[in-house]
């Protein structure tokens, strides 16, 4: 079953530290696999979703989404979160 989030992409990929204090940057292979996400514009619209992939995050992050290529994603592990850039 694929994971479902109510998110924006950003939002996908942030895990939001809430607390100032320094921690482990979560392993960015957590990632990979097939994530669908849910893009209404509002909680009440129809559901509209598409499908993120991400395939490798060796260096950077590839995938897709939307039907395009993501080739030279990268991805941000500061302040012990991931975020796409």
């Amino acid at each position: 079953m694929l994971p479902r989030l109510a998110a924006s992409v950003a939002g996908l990929l942030a895990a939001c530290a809430t607390s100032p204090a320094p921690r482990a940057t979560p392993d960015p292979s957590v990632l990979i696999g097939t994530w669908r996400v849910d893009l209404r514009p509002t909680p009440d619209a129809d559901p509209y979703f598409q499908e993120f992939v991400v395939d490798d995050v060796a260096d950077g992050l590839r995938g897709s989404f939307y039907g395009t290529a993501i080739a030279d994603g990268r991805i941000n592990g500061d302040w012990g979160a991931l975020r796409s850039e």
